[in-house]
Order: C-alpha cells, then structure tokens, then sequence
C-alpha cells in the first residue's frame, strides 16, 4: 500500500514541480528535464512543499481537522517557519497551485478553506512526518488547534497512545512502510522498522489479544519479507506464531475461521496452518482461502490433496481455490485440475474447463473432447466452448453437429452451449427448430431450445409460426420460452401478433406482460387481433393487460367496442374496473352510451362515482351535449334532447341507490328491531311504531 502511494505522490510532485517552474543552477525546469528526474531528485526539489504538507497532514490528523481555513494554515505555517523548517515563501499560493490540495469554496479569496484529495493522501503525508520523528526520536510538538493545548509528546508516547485508535489505523500502515521502503532523502532502515514493531508490542496491550494480532498483521503487510536482517526474521516468525495459535483456536472454540479472512493474512501462515494443524483448522482455513487469491506455493499444497483425500466435503473446496487462482497454477497443479474434467459433478466438469479456457492449448484439448465416444464428455466440451463469440468456425460447426447426436442429453447441451450468438446461419438453425420434433418429456429440454431461438433477431415466419401454435397450451416454462422467442423478433405479421395475442389467456403474469409490452409498442394491431383481446376480457386469467393494449390503440372500429361491451356485460363484479378500462379512452364509447341497456350504464355509473372521490372523473350535460372530463378522456359527445334525458334519470336514480343504500339498510334494521319490541307491547305502541316509520320513509323518498 506504502509504494503504490508513494509512487503517485512521485509522479504529482513531478507535475507541480514542473508547473511551479523550479530553477536549478538558476535554469528553470522544462516539461522534459523534469520527466527525466529520478524519485530522489523529485523529493529533494520539492522538499519544502513535502514539509509543508507533511506538517498540515499530521496536525490536522491529531486535531481532527480535514478542512483547513486560512487561521489554522497560517497557525501550522508559524509553527514551521518558529522551528526553522524550510518551508514555501508564500504558502498560500503553494497551497492553491499544489495538486494534493483542493478547495470547496469556488471563490477565490482569502477566506477559501483546504482539503486532501482523499483522507489517505492526508493520513500519507500525516505518516511521513511521523516516521522523520520516529527515526531522529524528535518530539512532536502538537499545536493549539481545535481546542487543543500546545504540548510536546515523544513519538513512542504518541505511539502508546494512539496505537488502538481507528482512525489511526491507515496512519500506522504508512509509518511502517515508509520505514522500511525510505522516504525524502532518508534511506530504507530495517533497524528502524524493527525497533517501530518491537515497540508496537509494548505496553499498553490488547487485554483481548486478536485485536493487537489485526494490528501487527496489518503493519508486517507493508514489511516484504525477503532478505531481512535477523531481527526482523525473528520478530516476523513470532508474529506468525501468534497468528497461527489464534486461529487455531478460533476453529477449535468457536467453529469459526473469521482471522482467517483478513486480506492481509500471511500465506506462510496459512501454509503452516494447512499443513501442520488439525482436520477441522485446515477445513476453516480452506472455505476462508477459498474466496481470495493465495500463492503458487499454497495451489501446489492444495493440488496435491485433491486426488489423495476421499472427502465429499473438502474436494469441492480444493478445486474452488484452484479455480480462484487458476491463471496462476503451477503444470503440476494445472494438470491436476485438468483431470476433474471425468468427475461425477458435471457442474464442477464445466467449472473447470471454463476457468481453464484461455489457455490455447486446453481450448484445442476441449475441441477435441467434442467427438470423444462418452456421451458426457462430448456433452460437457460443448457446454465448455459455448456462449463464446470467439470460436473459429470448425470449432463452432462441431458444436453444431451435435444437435443431431444421438443422446438427448448432447443434443440438450448444443443447444445449450450455442445460446448467446447472435445470429445463427440458416442450416443451423433449421436444425435447432427440427429438435422441437423430439418428444423427450424433460421440459428444460425443449426450453433450451426455445431459449436459443428466441435469441436470434430474424427467424423465418413460418418457423415461428409453427412454434407459436404447437405451444401455446403448453407448460409455462415452455410458453415463456415461445412468447419470448416471438417479442424478440424485429417484426412481426399479422398471422403471429394473432399468435401472440393468443398468449394473452394465461395465468403466468411474467409470460402475459412480455406479449403486452410488446404489443404495446405497436402503433395500430390487425383488427383479428383486437377482436381475440376483446372477446377474451371476460375469461382471462389477468384480464387488466388486454385491456390496456385496447386503451392504448387508435380508435377502436364499433364492432370492437362492441365485442369490449359484451365482455363488460359478461364480467363479474371484479372485473368491471379493469375491462372499462379498455373503453374509456375512445369517445365512441361515450357516443354509445344512450344505447346501452340500463343494467350495463349503472355498472358504469357506479365505477365513475367510486373513481370521482380520488380521481378528477366529471359529466355533466353543456350546449346540448354530454360533457366527459376524466383522466383519460376530455371531450364533448352531441346528443339527442331524448337520450340526454335518459342519460340524467340513469345516472340520478343509480347515484341516490349507491348513496341511500346504507340509509335504508338502516332503517330496515331499525324496523327489525322494532318489531321485535313490539312483539311485546300493547297495540297503541305498535300504531306509534307505525306513524314514526311512515315519517321516516316519506323523508327518504321525498329526498331522492
């Protein structure tokens, strides 16, 4: 992580440097000689910059600032000029031009507040000024910012007392990095670094324990490993030691590997664990390696168990590390992976061979295995080689050559494997559309076919035909398969959008919804194919769609609002709303409504008057015409003086039934009760029963 940083920082100071127009021997910089400057030189001409930035980073870090204002930059500034640090002569013009530095406030003034690029880049710089102190043991001077008070704190108190402390856990990374890889004109230090994590092991400590080994892993992450003096060795190998006993434990007490699982976990002591540790360790150990990518010496380990462990649970898990690190095996380990292509799991066949794939040689191995005499081989090398736009084309005429085999499962697995290309040539898919010929009862058979097809932009009309009337009662899965064989056609005539519309009438709401939307897009359908949605309103399982798709199309011919009338006739309660909705939009159906008989205008008056408490939904009669203002339907319908008084009783009579209902159901309940009072009580109270009902009913009806 250490040299990734350090190596953009190079690169931007190598820009300001140039953009700066730094002079050397009094000469200034060009572009040119700039680029030419080792990563020395560039630190050491930039170095009062580094300072500069160094000394913001870390103050802000210890004060939580990540937005420096103009007091606390000149604060920092003071403090550097007081302890003789070469600094910019004009630092806020350095601050502006630099390239690790931005501002939020787009004005440009005075009073514009400061930022890192990221707070990593802040915590880099905060770690860099750390490690100059921790190598010359100079005590930091910590500033007066955010409420803080002016004190001096050696770097090994600092160290005891912001090493647990997550928002120093990047900061403590850097440190040890920069230690160990060098920094400015400062030479890497092993002596240095090692004394940094000797002292990382003191006092105060991780009552706990694991916390502190998450830290020291952390840390020895930016350590390499090769060529260290012996300190370090032997400090590394205690290390991970205490790695290895925490995680045995962790398996063994908690039946968990979760330390494991830190990216930043050694190889050398997953190794270590594999090897030497218990069966229920090495089990944690693999399910956690599984999921990320370990070393060539690790794979080798692994490959070596494969064919030796008889082990139902722990093979699949070998051979996913091996696939995760496929393009990194070893021959050795390679050629072990290679031979699970004959195991039981066809599943893990594949598995295999796809990962495997780029490699030339095993791709030319796997044509091969196209013609080989076990059924399951030939089956799974078209699976392997399928899907890939990148096959030479004997490569892909082998595959196709086994849609004609004589086992149903090759010829499943052509068909299979040849899903994804875009266009297949005519021959062949001549051969794809022949297999729906075979009667095998397996439906996912016969739905990988369908599948291929309807990934092919321009099928012949006659096939699709041919597919759309043998299965359109046929299973869901199957029918799926058709209809979206059918909506991925560029076009479609008249014969198959009937066809289409035929899918219409079935229960799968997935299936239904791809033909609506497709048909919803067409600007005008053949007249048979408004009259099949028409007439099945009634019956349709989601009888909502068609009836959009009727709503949605240019002025429906009368025998069509004919037919939609019909099926509002014939429709239950529950589907009034819904088949309405396909006539709504279309002002011949208001032009219809005085001929409607009575029954089938106060169903409609009794939808309108529900939609009116939410909706803006208004009639009303202006000028001699019926004046209809709904949400989908503004406009003026000219009728006769005769129909407009039918269309006004209509409506009144069924608006005082919907709204009186609850009145006299009322009153009906009162009478029940009241009879049963009076069942009783004298004659006289039953004649003053009788006098109060009348009054009652005689409001009711006077009111309507």
């Amino acid at each position: 992580m250490t040299t990734i940083y350090q190596a953009i920082c190079v690169e931007l100071l190598r820009k300001d440097l140039w953009r700066r127009e730094k002079t050397i021997d009094g000469r200034t910089l060009t572009e040119q000689q700039t680029e030419g400057l080792s990563e020395f030189e560039v630190q050491l001409h930039m170095k009062e910059e580094i300072n500069l930035l160094e000394a913001l980073a870390f103050h802000g870090l210890l004060a939580s600032i990540i937005d420096f204002d103009a007091p606390v930059r000149s604060q920092i500034y003071q403090h550097l000029l007081n302890g003789n640090v070469l600094v910019p002569r004009l630092h806020e013009s350095t601050i502006k031009e630099i390239s690790f530095l931005r501002s939020s406030d787009a004005t440009d003034n005075a009073q514009q507040s400061f930022h890192f690029l990221h707070l990593t880049v802040q915590e880099f710089f905060a770690a860099r000024f750390f490690a100059k102190h921790w190598t010359t043991q100079a005590t930091i001077h910590s500033l007066t910012l955010n409420g803080r008070t002016d004190t001096d704190i050696p770097p090994q108190v600092f160290m005891a007392r912001e090493k647990y402390n997550v928002r120093y856990e990047v900061f403590w990374r850097f440190v040890a990095g920069f230690l160990y890889v060098g920094y400015n004109h400062q030479k890497p230090s092993e002596e240095h670094t090692a004394a940094f994590l000797e002292a990382m092991k003191n006092k105060p400590r991780d009552m706990l324990g694991p916390m502190h080994s998450k830290l020291m892993m952390r840390l020895w992450s930016e350590v390499p490993a090769s060529n260290n003096i012996a300190r370090l060795r032997s400090l590394r190998q205690s290390h991970y030691q205490q790695l290895a006993r925490w995680s045995s434990f962790e398996a063994t007490a908690y039946d968990k590997g979760e330390l494991a699982e830190e990216a930043e976990y050694p190889d050398a002591v997953l190794y270590s664990l594999l090897k030497h540790r218990s069966s229920d360790v090495r089990l944690h150990v693999l399910n956690v390696i599984a999921q990320r990518r370990v070393s060539t010496r690790l794979t080798d380990l692994i490959a070596s168990w494969v064919d030796q462990v008889s082990d139902d649970e722990l093979n699949p898990v070998f051979v996913r590390i091996l696939l995760r690190n496929c393009r990194s095996l070893s021959p050795k380990a390679s050629e072990i992976l290679l031979g699970h292509l004959h195991d039981e799991s066809k599943d893990l066949r594949t598995t295999v061979w796809q990962q495997l794939l780029p490699s030339q040689n095993i791709r030319e191995d796997i044509v091969r295995r196209l013609k080989h005499i076990d059924p399951a081989v030939r089956g799974v090398a078209a699976l392997i080689l399928g899907g890939r736009s990148d096959l030479s084309k004997p490569t892909f005429e082998a595959v196709a050559e086994l849609l004609s085999d004589t086992k149903w499962s090759v010829r499943e697995a052509a068909a299979k494997a040849l899903r994804g290309q875009s266009e297949l040539p005519h021959h062949v898919l001549d051969r794809v559309a022949g297999l729906l010929g075979d009667h095998h009862p397996l439906v996912r058979y016969q739905a990988h076919i369908l599948d291929l097809l309807g990934e092919q932009p321009f099928l012949p009309p006659g096939k699709l035909l041919q597919l759309s009337e043998r299965f359109v009662t046929s299973d869901d899965r199957i029918a799926r398969a058709v209809v979206k064989t059918l909506v991925a056609q560029a076009h479609l005539p008249p014969p198959l959008i009937l066809a289409l519309t035929r899918f219409l009438d079935r229960a799968d709401k997935a299936l239904v919804l791809d033909a609506t939307l497709w048909l919803l897009e067409q600007s005008e359908l053949p007249h048979e194919a408004l009259a099949l949605m028409a007439g099945m309103l009634p019956t349709v399982p989601i009888p909502e769609f068609p009836a959009i798709i009727l709503s949605r199309q240019p002025p429906l011919p009368r025998e069509i609002l004919n037919l939609a009338l019909s099926a509002f006739r014939l429709a239950t309660d529950e589907r009034y709303a819904e088949i309405h909705e396909a006539l709504e939009r279309h002002d011949a159906f208001y032009r219809m409504l005085p001929q409607l008989p009575v029954h089938d205008l106060q169903r409609l008056c009794r939808i309108w008057l529900r939609r009116s408490f939410g909706e803006r939904v208004h009639f009303y009669f202006r000028d001699g015409s019926l004046v209809v203002d709904t949400p989908d339907f503004q406009g003026a319908i000219p009728m006769p003086r005769y129909q407009r008084i039918k269309l006004r009783l209509i409506f009144r009579l069924t608006v005082v039934a919907c709204t009186r209902a609850s009145e006299i159901e009322r009153a009906r309940s009162w009478i029940r009760g009241s009879v049963a009072w009076t069942s009783s009580h004298s004659p006289w109270a039953l004649a003053l029963v009788a006098a109060l009902l009348a009054v009652i009913l005689r409001g009711v009806l006077c009111s309507t």
